[in-house]
């Protein structure tokens, strides 16, 4: 899974560039394949060991380690590996969007509807209800990245929900998404 992993940020990489081959990206294999990342079903997959998680929370209360704790404490289980691919999706996904956007609107000089975007129908669907806080805040801060003002309104009411989210971070992303859409 690193090399989906290294796979996901060289395309994102190369859709920020700006470079004219960036929007050889815009390919539904694609999008198809991040899409496939995001709806991978972890929940049977190995999640962090009970040794892990207590070597974690030792590592968390300042207790030193050996090398060989501090090793096992910081590797990633299959689950943890599968949910950070998913997360890096979501911004990938976004950059993508991003870009279709701009690509449409200077070919055609119309600007995409939020509902027109790949894979949006998933973003929102995870970022209402997924069940790991982190995926929720990163696809409220993949809305962020790609809001405009003629989707602002239908994005302040997500994100004003989200702040009444049970996970602090996943509130703060939303108050900080608000925040920067209040500048569109």
């Amino acid at each position: 899974m690193d090399t989906q992993f290294g796979a996901i940020e060289n395309v994102a990489e190369t859709a920020q560039s700006g470079k004219p081959e960036a929007t050889q990206l815009l390919d539904t294999q694609i999008m198809d394949a991040l899409g496939n990342i995001l709806k991978k079903d972890t929940t049977q997959m190995q999640g962090p060991t009970p040794e892990q998680i207590e070597l974690r929370q030792k590592l968390l209360s300042g207790e030193q380690l050996t090398p060989e704790q501090t090793e096992v404490a910081n590797k990633m289980s299959d689950m943890e590996v599968a949910e950070r691919n998913k997360q890096f999706a979501l911004y990938t996904i976004a950059i993508l969007q991003k870009l279709l956007s701009s690509e449409v609107e200077k070919a055609q000089g119309v600007k995409l509807e939020m509902k027109d975007l790949p894979m949006i129908n998933d973003i929102v669907k995870i970022a209402k209800a997924d069940i790991n806080p982190m995926l929720r805040a990163s696809a409220l801060a993949a809305l962020s990245y790609i809001a405009t003002p003629e989707n602002k309104a239908l994005l302040t009411t997500m994100f004003e929900q989200s702040k009444k989210d049970a996970d602090p971070n996943v509130q703060a992303v939303a108050a900080e998404a608000l925040n920067k859409l209040s500048q569109v």
